[in-house]
């Protein structure tokens, strides 16, 4: 638990080379335990000390309630916390919440069943604050400390699979490079994503948030290639893709 008697979810938590983590709860398990003096260490989230406490363990015996407190490496007078929902306006469960100060320390915390988070014991400044959670697109926001609730929205990522075929046979080109680009409201593009690929039917699968992406192909005997693409606000999407070959000199 944090210094404020709240559970810790998912610390690593070790003795000798058995290891665990903490559930949702913030309690732990280790089994298999000889008996005598053991050291239990907590390795807890970025932003917090490693601790440990030590028990004396009898033959036969069950130990229930074994309490380690961690502490914050930083600490301040602020709090800042927050709702992460879908574009439905449901709560998102399990999402990471990281957490960067100028001073380069370091928080992480979890969404509840209620799409809240909290962090304690912040100092004034700006912090950096990025959402995570598998499915949906990374956001993050710069905050200035103190500041009122700072709430996330995420959008789903769109499984998006491109076929690349030559413009002549039609078969697949099974060897490219691809690069990947977010169109922004203003124009610009943000780089998301590269890949090199060997495939026998020519694709290539990405995540996408719904939208207008550019994708710039470069493949071995073929002209380079960009296509603009709109990614529907799907689950999955596919696209086949022309490439041209390029003549024997390119």
């Amino acid at each position: 638990m944090d210094e404020d008697g709240n559970p810790m979810p998912f610390v690593s938590v070790s003795c000798g080379y058995q290891r665990t983590a903490t559930d949702r709860n913030g309690c732990f398990r280790l089994d298999g335990l000889t008996p005598g003096k053991k050291s239990i260490r907590a390795n807890p989230h970025y932003g917090y000390k490693a601790a440990s406490t030590t028990v004396d363990l009898q033959p036969g015996q069950k130990l229930d309630n074994v309490v380690i407190q961690v502490e914050l490496v930083e600490k301040g007078e602020f709090s800042l916390s927050g709702t992460v929902r879908d574009e439905q306006g449901n709560p998102v469960e399990g999402a990471i919440i990281y957490l960067n100060t100028e001073r380069r320390t370091h928080r992480r915390a979890f969404t509840d069943k209620d799409g809240k988070y909290r962090f304690e014991n912040l100092k004034k400044g700006r912090v950096q604050v990025q959402v995570w959670k598998m499915g949906y697109a990374p956001i993050t926001k710069e905050v200035d400390l103190p500041a009122e609730g700072v709430d996330f929205v995420l959008k789903r990522r769109v499984k998006v699979t491109l076929t690349f075929l030559d413009t002549t046979t039609g078969l697949p080109v099974k060897r490219f490079n691809i690069s990947v680009y977010k169109v922004l409201a203003n124009g610009k593009r943000m780089h998301t994503c590269s890949m090199s690929r060997y495939s026998e039917k020519g694709q290539a699968t990405f995540g996408a948030t719904p939208g207008d992406i550019v994708v710039v192909v470069e493949a071995p005997g073929y002209h380079k290639a960009e296509f603009m693409l709109n990614v529907p606000q799907q689950e999955s999407w596919q696209q086949n893709l022309g490439l041209e070959p390029a003549p024997a000199s390119e």
